[in-house]
């Protein structure tokens, strides 16, 4: 049997978000995985680390009954590394978050959280591969997403506007199968 071609793997991953700011909570989920050929030496990436983390606390401390939605695109530099069935690299990737406030409408409170605007956002990272079998690979990531989006919160006496540090470990594993 050939072996075969390897231009574009699909999958999915499972990863967690750990916030370093006290108002904001963790987040876990699953994303879809994109792999492509593994290169030894420098080349162009792309990066993605869409995460959902709740804010848990407004500028007077109380709950601030919402979830702020980070959607960074990002593009940079990788340095990757492939022997045989493993394939690693290091990657720095930099560009804009899209940001947005998901409101729990269920419930009404001071100091909520109404509104994020979008950010500059970067992240270093590392990933390692595993082809398990010819057309499905494991894959181990890591990396720390630094974004600093401005959040609008509102009470029935004022309107606060001030920027959290959203800054993330993310952490995850994911397995993808070559489609072509």
């Amino acid at each position: 049997m050939a072996e075969p071609r390897r231009l574009v793997g699909l999958g999915v991953s499972l990863s967690t978000a750990r916030s370093q700011a006290s108002e904001l909570g963790d987040a876990s989920g699953i994303g879809m995985v994109l792999r492509l050929p593994a290169r030894n030496g420098w080349g162009p990436t792309v990066g993605f680390s869409w995460t959902t983390l709740d804010v848990t606390s407004g500028p007077s401390g109380v709950a601030a009954l919402a979830r702020l939605r980070l959607r960074p695109v990002m593009a940079g530099v990788l340095y990757g590394y492939a022997r045989g069935r493993w394939a690693a690299s290091a990657s720095l990737v930099g560009g804009y978050s899209f940001n947005s406030v998901v409101v729990d409408q269920r419930e009404a409170g001071p100091g909520r959280a109404i509104a994020a605007a979008g950010s500059l956002a970067w992240r270093p990272s590392v990933t390692v591969w595993y082809d398990v079998g010819p057309r499905l690979g494991l894959e181990a990531f890591a990396g720390y997403l630094v974004t600093r989006p401005r959040v609008t919160f509102a009470s029935d006496d004022a309107i606060v506007r001030r920027r959290l540090r959203a800054d993330a470990l993310i952490l995850g594993v994911g397995l993808a199968y070559w489609v072509f």
